[in-house]
């Protein structure tokens, strides 16, 4: 073997081990900066971030949540020593509106369905859902989604969860910042207990329950008259005089109400405006029915969920009771109901019938109480 041959073969080893060295060199930052920029997204709680290094320059991916945690990322790897670039190439999310979260309690399982923040605030959600439903199967189906209301969300599904834990079974649904709460509470004395319990929502949310006292297992009871649906049951004769003032105090309040509209924020059971003057005609159309009792009963169109729907026509026919108990009428005068879509007033199929079929109601309904001229 000639000089010249062995000096070529003696060269090509030389830049064959710098090449391998290099190359080793470069593995080895390329794994320093990609778990110095893992790190370091993850202490500003951007973990959706998925991180390629190559040579000292970073390519980030992964959905957003808005334009602003897309700059966040960039900006936190972009500043780590040693790294040359940071690009970007992101997608982000959409924003919901209504921004809603649901749980279904049917007393062995539980189901979390809609919307949450992030992934961050979903592990969270569930954790929260754990502790407080132990010994129950838990079925998580949330997914993330941008748009949440301003404030401390999560409270206000913490409270929904741990309201809904004191059902037999029930609903908790978190739209917008209005956290409604409905199902079976087994003891009727502790209504007024789950009431203020779904109220101790956080700032800025509102928390409104809907229950119905569950009745007792009649399994073992013998079957009476009155279970029979066929049987009318007895008819309740309404004495003359109670009658007539009946009639006076609905004649009354059909001629406040008519032509006029008690007006909601749009999905909420807030009325508007407040102080509203309707609200305040109907509270002396009321007092001067007393002791007549009125069932106020709320309805909406078909648009959406049912159940969803006949939670929030009680919720804003509980509004309006509160809204007239702090006229001075009596509570125990008043009934609140919820009938949901279920009797329309008009056809579903236009703005105008879906309007008409978005009404609050009042009757005046004979009480054994009622005595006396009103």
């Amino acid at each position: 073997m000639s000089g010249s041959t062995k000096f070529v073969i003696g060269l090509a080893a030389l830049v064959f081990l710098v090449l391998l060295t290099n190359a080793v060199k470069h593995q080895a930052i390329e794994a320093d900066l990609t778990k110095a920029a893992r790190d370091e997204l993850a202490q500003a709680g951007l973990t959706w971030v998925d991180v390629r290094v190559e040579g000292r320059n970073a390519l980030l991916t992964g959905t957003a949540t808005d334009e602003a945690s897309k700059q966040a990322a960039i900006s936190v790897v972009d500043g780590i020593n040693g790294m040359h670039s940071t690009k970007g190439v992101f997608s982000v999310l959409d924003a919901v509106s209504p921004y809603l979260w649901l749980a279904d309690f049917t007393g062995d399982s539980l189901l979390l369905s809609g919307v949450v923040p992030s992934a961050d605030m979903m592990s969270s959600v569930v954790s929260t859902a754990s502790e407080i439903f132990q010994n129950v199967r838990i079925r998580n189906e949330l997914c993330v989604a941008t748009g949440v209301p301003d404030g401390d969300w999560l409270g206000a599904v913490g409270v929904g969860l741990e309201s809904l834990s004191q059902l037999q079974r029930g609903r908790a649904q978190l739209r917008d910042v209005q956290l409604m709460v409905n199902g079976f509470l087994k003891d009727a004395a502790l209504s007024s207990e789950f009431d203020d319990m779904v109220a101790a929502v956080p700032p800025g949310y509102e928390g409104l329950a809907a229950i119905t006292i569950a009745l007792p297992d009649t399994t073992a009871r013998p079957p009476l008259i009155e279970d029979d649906p066929t049987d009318p049951g007895p008819l309740v004769m309404v004495p003359p005089e109670a009658q007539a003032q009946i009639d006076r105090c609905q004649s009354r309040i059909d001629d406040v109400m008519r032509g006029k509209t008690i007006n909601f924020l749009t999905g909420s059971a807030e009325v508007t405006p407040q102080p509203n003057p309707l609200i305040l005609e109907l509270a002396a159309a009321a007092r001067a029915c007393s002791p007549a009792r009125i069932t106020i009963s709320g309805h909406t169109d078909s648009v959406g969920d049912p159940e969803a729907n006949q939670i929030l026509s009680k919720a804003r026919a509980q509004a309006v009771v509160n809204l007239l108990v702090d006229e001075g009428l009596s509570p125990k005068q008043l009934e609140a109901q919820g009938f949901g879509s279920s009797e329309p007033v008009a056809e579903n199929t236009t703005p105008e019938g879906r309007s008409a079929n978005r009404r609050i109601e009042f009757r005046v309904v004979y009480d054994a109480a009622m005595i006396g001229g009103g």
